[in-house]
């Protein structure tokens, strides 16, 4: 049934132009297959054939690639049937199947040889109009369509996704192939059109999208390739208000770059994955050239979203981190000619600044923090903000004894005490173990593993400068791995837990066999500055093996003023008595 009423959207002149109009039933159309191919390197000889009777009117494969589309002119009065001839990989092809009246009518996944789909009505009686283009001037907009079948036509029009089936507003009916619009506001606009071919219904809709941008604002996209073969079927969907503004891809080389007119609205850029993201990056900046945002390998879905791209007023270009203590951070940003800014802790409003530096204080000791900054300006407005994440270090021994036995915490190769350091020629070593036979008093322990000629450090927690590392005393026990391998510990000091070269040695310890053994060593040889006490397993002189060592219940503390006796061993044994001696450390 037709609509006989109407209603226009505000501050919207409609015209419609007289142009003349020729009906004609159709005798021939178009119809349309758009293939896939799920792995991207085309459909391996697969390939649909279309006949009409005993005739072949065409067929359609995919040589390359992941997407590709064809049509094909067919007559209206004989059934076209589709058949199948296999390929190499038919479980990666899909196709869909569009009648004359551009309505999809079949699609099929992974098809079997033979016929797989017959159209019997190829040429709507009704159809569907072909050519509908927009021509934009400022802020009026103008349609035009080939006539073709009908005499009159079915207009819908609106912003955002919306069913022209249940519009209620902004329709019209028309009975010349052009339309207007008149001052119509900054945004994306799509128009559904279908033609009225009376006793034989409606057509199927067509649709067009066009964008009236009055301000000026543009975003640029500027797209690299690393292999310089462009994004193998990748694309970026630039959406605004529910339409998609533009669908970007490179086909080919290593560079290009478009400009896309846009509103000042929410806007969000959405990739869909090609063959190779792996060599994809793309940078999106404003008319001015000022950056919005970077993306480098970007994944399926939702990649970069903005509430307004039209802004004057700019998130922060960087945040530098110059200072990271156990209780504080400080970092500065590129201020891009902005006076003030807002600072988060977490995503908490901390207060207003107007120097481009700030000192986040009384944090937590290892502590993972969200620190941001967003630009104030001077209309009022605020800029996105800008975020930088950062763990503070783990605060200093400063309370003695301090006892590590490696009970509680997870065990495998990502398993490690908390606010230890290590550094090792072999990943992810030292680790805890959780073989609770290799620990001392059948617990866990810290195992240490290199290859020969490599190393394996576990560092401590740095000890507090107001101490005097030279009073203090490291026990621990030790053994070594298994019967098959014959390795030491050093004992030193470090002044960077990052930095191998500032390990200094103290003491060196060798545990005779499978047994733990407990060690004490004294660091009042140690000279330097360093206060990270560390363990390095070494290869014991002579072996030629690889590094295999445990080591358990670790205590620092001060040294005792009546410290214990050294290299206690017995001297001489007879049939009733026994000689002992050992080394004096006091």
């Amino acid at each position: 049934m037709k609509r006989f009423y109407k209603f226009l959207m505000p501050l919207v002149a409609i015209v419609a132009m007289a142009l003349p109009v020729s009906v004609a039933a159709q005798t021939t159309c178009q119809i349309t297959i758009v293939g896939t191919d799920d792995f991207g390197d085309g459909w391996n000889d697969g390939t649909l054939t279309l006949t009409q009777g005993t005739t072949t009117v065409g067929s359609f494969t995919l040589t390359y690639g992941s997407t590709g589309t064809q049509t094909f002119t067919v007559s209206s009065d004989v059934p076209v049937v589709f058949s199948w001839i296999e390929g190499d990989y038919d479980d990666e092809v899909s196709f869909e199947i569009y009648d004359g009246g551009n309505a999809m009518v079949y699609s099929a996944q992974y098809p079997m040889a033979g016929v797989v789909y017959t159209m019997n009505t190829p040429c709507p009686a009704c159809g569907t109009p072909t050519g509908l283009a927009s021509t934009v001037t400022v802020s009026d907009a103008n349609l035009t369509w080939n006539a073709g079948e009908g005499s009159s036509w079915e207009i819908v029009w609106g912003t955002g996704n919306f069913d022209p089936d249940t519009v209620t507003v902004n329709y019209d009916y028309v009975s010349t192939n052009s339309y207007s619009f008149f001052n119509l506001a900054d945004g994306a606009y799509t128009v559904y059109l279908r033609a009225d071919c009376d006793t034989d219904g409606y057509s199927s809709w067509a649709s067009t999208t066009f964008f009236v941008n009055t301000n000026g604002c543009v975003i640029i996209i500027n797209g690299t390739d690393d292999f310089g073969d462009g994004w193998n079927g990748g694309s970026i969907a630039v959406i605004q208000g529910g339409v998609t503004l533009q669908t970007v891809t490179m086909t080919g080389g290593s560079t290009f770059s478009t400009i896309i007119p846009v509103s000042a609205s929410p806007i969000s850029f959405v990739w869909s994955s090609g063959l190779y993201d792996s060599e994809v990056s793309f940078t999106i900046t404003n008319g001015n050239e000022i950056v919005f945002n970077t993306i480098t390998y970007p994944l399926e879905g939702e990649v970069f979203s903005m509430p307004n791209p039209c802004t004057n007023c700019f998130m922060t270009s960087s945040i530098v981190v110059d200072s990271n203590t156990i209780d504080g951070v400080t970092i500065h940003w590129n201020g891009d000619g902005a006076n003030s800014w807002m600072v988060f802790l977490n995503n908490q409003y901390v207060g207003d600044v107007t120097d481009s530096t700030y000192t986040f204080e009384n944090l937590s000791s290892n502590t993972l923090y969200t620190l941001g900054v967003s630009t104030l300006c001077d209309d009022g407005d605020t800029s996105a903000m800008a975020t930088v994440t950062i763990r503070t270090p783990c605060s200093y021994i400063d309370s003695l004894p301090i006892t590590e036995d490696f009970e509680s915490y997870s065990t495998g190769t990502s398993s490690f005490p908390s606010c230890w350091n290590k550094l090792s020629s072999t990943a992810n070593r030292p680790y805890v173990y959780d073989n609770t036979s290799y620990g001392h008093n059948n617990s866990y322990g810290l195992y240490f593993y290199a290859a020969s000629g490599g190393y394996c450090y576990a560092i401590m927690p740095p000890v507090d400068p107001l101490l005097d590392i030279t009073t203090l005393q490291v026990n621990f026990w030790a053994r070594q791995f298994s019967t098959s391998y014959n390795s030491d510990f050093v004992i030193g000091v470090m002044t960077d837990p990052s930095d191998t070269s500032t390990f200094v040695a103290v003491d060196t310890v060798h545990p005779e066999g499978t047994v733990y053994e407990q060690f004490e060593v004294p660091l009042i040889n140690y000279i330097g500055l360093g206060n990270y006490v560390a363990f390095k397993a070494i290869q014991h002189p002579g072996s030629t093996s690889s590094i295999y060592m445990m080591l358990d219940d670790v205590t620092l503390d001060l040294q005792p003023a009546c410290p214990r006796v050294e290299d206690l061993h017995a001297t001489y044994t007879g049939l009733d008595s026994i000689s002992i001696a050992w080394t004096n450390t006091s």
